[in-house]
């Protein structure tokens, strides 16, 4: 195993602790650029040097940080079982491919468990993925996502009104929970239908007592 490259701060003490210190021999040691006027340095030729050690440390700390980030990912990643880190891929690019990409909103936002989407019947509630060998996302329609899949886009519906509450409250049991994306198991009811129906017409109402719609 080859000798560790001493860092700036080692070469540094190296050379100011060594015999004859000058601007010269701490340029040599450290790596800077020599000055160019004398031995002793001039003032300008110091504001360079220093400049250019204060930018020697500022990359070594950023070195530094991004491989204790690496050293932590790689941990992370053989604990749960995740691809590895390639070499020279960066983390933001390693979570991009390793992890579950999420559904985003027209602007940009990611679809968030209990948001509310135009083109969704009711709340978003969960993702389904099956893991064969590989993430897969599931649409709307129970078929699995793949490459050049097209889909329409989704965005936010705007918040419930009083008058939709009325509307939708003398709706059959069955027809509310489809139209609102309530599951209601593989043997639905209309006991089932009827519970989960009136609990989510609560909900609703709270909500907009809570922001001063009901009047």
């Amino acid at each position: 195993m080859g000798e560790a490259k001493k860092g700036v701060a080692e070469r540094l003490r190296e050379a100011y602790e060594g015999p004859g210190c000058t601007p010269m021999t701490i340029a040599r040691t450290v790596g800077l650029e020599e000055p160019r006027c004398c031995e002793r340095g001039c003032g300008v030729c110091l504001r360079r040097m220093l400049s250019a050690l204060a930018d020697m440390m500022d990359a070594e700390v950023a070195e530094a940080r991004e491989a204790s980030a690496r050293d932590g990912m790689a941990v992370i990643a053989a604990a749960e079982g995740w691809p590895a880190l390639r070499d020279g891929e960066s983390v933001v690019k390693w979570v991009d491919r390793a992890w579950l990409p999420r559904p985003r909103y027209e602007g940009g936002e990611p679809v968030e468990v209990g948001g509310r989407a135009a083109t969704l019947a009711g709340r978003v509630r969960s993702y389904r993925v099956s893991d064969s060998g590989g993430w897969v996302l599931f649409g709307c329609d129970d078929y699995d996502i793949v490459m050049g899949s097209r889909d329409t886009p989704v965005a936010p519906l705007p918040e419930d009104t009083q008058e939709d509450i009325d509307a939708e409250a003398s709706l059959p049991p069955t027809a509310y929970c489809a139209q609102r994306g309530i599951n209601l198991g593989d043997d639905p009811d209309r006991e089932k239908a009827t519970s989960a129906m009136v609990a989510d017409l609560l909900r609703r109402q709270r909500e907009v007592c809570e922001k001063g719609g009901a009047k």
